[in-house]
């Protein structure tokens, strides 16, 4: 599901829009806490602390930094943002 974070935590819902409609994400982070509302549906609210072990070959969340960089992601189709506030 859009929104999931691989290997560890899946989408509690599929909330994508069709293709070529914009989709909204709101992420907040703070601390070891994640919430991602899709669409003003929430996907994702978790503490990374309870992911403790390591899936498909990733470092388990728990054991992540905590600040690094922002990425956007594509899968090799054509991807457009708009309105992007940090």
């Amino acid at each position: 599901y859009m929104g999931g974070i691989y290997y560890q935590s899946p989408a509690k819902y599929k909330a994508a829009k069709a293709p070529g409609e914009w989709n909204r994400y709101e992420v907040h982070c703070k601390g070891s806490h994640i919430r991602v509302r899709l669409n003003n549906i929430e996907i994702q609210d978790i503490n990374v602390e309870d992911f403790k072990v390591g899936r498909g070959g990733h470092i388990a969340l728990a054991q992540r930094p905590r600040k690094g960089h922002i990425g956007f992601q594509s899968h090799g189709h054509q991807v457009d943002f708009r309105n992007i506030r940090i």
